[in-house]
């Protein structure tokens, strides 16, 4: 709480082990809050086969895996914000 007050009220939807939506119950959550309400909704990650997180709609993240399943890209839309090398 900040002032007394509840920041996030999170609701966490999975499907076995996987995170599958998110949804915020606050009705009055900061103007800057990611977890604002309809700004997290069921559906908002994918994986693939293997598990991996494909994608964060919410976020606008898309993640890469080589083939040990071992994230190598991350981008914000079409745009690589991280790369990684794996020894």
């Amino acid at each position: 709480t900040a002032g007394g007050s509840v920041v996030d009220n999170l609701a966490y939807t999975y499907t076995g082990n996987q995170l599958t939506g998110l949804s915020e119950s606050v009705r009055t959550a900061p103007s800057n809050d990611i977890y604002a309400p309809g700004n997290a909704e069921s559906g908002s990650y994918s994986y693939d086969a293997n598990g991996n997180l494909q994608n964060d709609s919410r976020k606008s993240l898309n993640f890469s895996y080589n083939f040990l399943n071992l994230v190598s890209e991350v981008r914000t839309g079409g745009t690589v914000t991280a790369a990684y090398t794996w020894l």
